[in-house]
């Protein structure tokens, strides 16, 4: 509903399912997909990892609540273009859907570094 009312934002599809997630991404193809690292069927590293290989241009925000150094890591390098906290505030969050879409990568200042 937050992205509803943004003027330069369109809602294509949305899923918990991260099977289902992959298989709405393949068909409609978003220039950006928000994932979360835990879903049922597939988690949100191995979509984004498949959606790496068949959708190369995608761009793939992480919002997780896991700030956890590993996780951060192993999604960077997987070439996801951000990686937000679930706990962020919602104008960050659009913030970040801005930034990944224009091109720029985008890491929540509280989760750790390489």
């Amino acid at each position: 509903m937050l992205l509803q009312n943004e003027p330069d934002m369109v809602v294509v599809g949305e899923t918990s399912d991260g099977k289902l997630a992959l298989e709405l991404c393949l068909q409609v193809q978003p220039d950006v997909v928000i994932l979360d690292l835990s879903m049922p069927e597939m988690d949100g590293l191995s979509v984004a990892r498949t959606l790496r290989q068949e959708l190369p241009t995608i761009r793939i925000l992480v919002v997780s609540q896991y700030d956890n150094k590993e996780y951060v890591l192993r999604a960077t390098k997987l070439g996801v273009s951000g990686y937000l906290l679930k706990s962020a505030a919602a104008d960050e969050l659009v913030a970040a859907i801005r930034a990944v879409c224009s091109g720029h990568k985008y890491l929540d200042a509280t989760v750790p570094r390489s």
